[in-house]
């Protein structure tokens, strides 16, 4: 999207979610199938560390996740991944995994974000603590897609997944295990040492996938692509 005018709606995390939440307000058959912006992504909150120190976003955001589980149930999200109340604290703007918190309590959230420069925004996004998991790390889907003018969507077909290089646990928070960026692992220890340049085919997934849920006849392009080319429409066209 550099090429486009104006494209901080898409590709910072403040403007993506505000031009998703934007688009199903406004689009009828989402509102006719009470589909929100929490069906697309996790619980999220948009926070502003106010020049005048008000902290009101802030406050609001400690208050609603000291009552645990049972706030982010409302918000689509399965039961599985709340019990332990884990949230990412991510700045707006970065990326490649810079100046991003794991936390699971409240305080410790509110003393992280107390501290940021004034004026600076933040999401605070629920964490999926119970993730799908290839040979117990956690890993993601990296898929590149261009934008024509006018509108046209091509996404290119042969992705890869991206993998962290230590075992997923929630008792150690580090961001090797929780974060699976390329430019984040490329510094840790264990980079590479599972396989090379901690990123595999799609083929090499699905056929792990397949051999540990035989049952399920899986399959990357059949039951996860489908929903990403979803998603990618929907972020473009918001």
């Amino acid at each position: 999207m550099n090429h486009f005018q104006f494209p901080r709606g898409l590709i910072t995390k403040t403007g993506l979610i505000k031009s998703l939440d934007y688009y199903y307000k406004n689009n009828r058959q989402a509102v006719r199938n009470q589909y929100t912006v929490f069906h697309s992504i996790p619980l999220s909150f948009l926070l502003r560390i106010d020049d005048k120190n008000s902290r009101f976003d802030l406050q609001k955001f400690i208050q609603i996740t000291k009552k645990g589980y049972h706030s982010c149930m409302k918000n689509t999200i399965a039961k599985k991944h709340c019990q332990e109340n884990f949230w990412l604290v991510k700045p707006h703007f970065l990326n490649r995994g810079r100046g991003i918190g794991i936390f699971n309590d409240p305080n410790k959230i509110e003393k992280f974000l107390s501290s940021k420069k004034k004026g600076s925004k933040w999401v605070a996004q629920k964490y999926l603590e119970k993730p799908l998991l290839y040979k117990d790390r956690k890993f993601d889907i990296r898929v590149w897609v261009i934008v024509k003018s006018p509108i046209e969507v091509f996404i290119y077909r042969k992705g890869y997944i991206r993998t962290s290089s230590n075992a997923y646990t929630l008792k150690n928070l580090d961001n090797y295990i929780h974060l699976t960026n390329n430019c984040l692992q490329i510094h840790g220890d264990g980079y590479g040492i599972h396989e090379d340049g901690n990123t595999l085919p799609y083929e090499t997934v699905e056929k792990f996938f397949q051999e540990k849920f035989p049952d399920l006849d899986f399959s990357i392009r059949k039951h996860i692509m489908p929903r990403i080319h979803d998603l990618i429409i929907d972020s473009v066209i918001s």
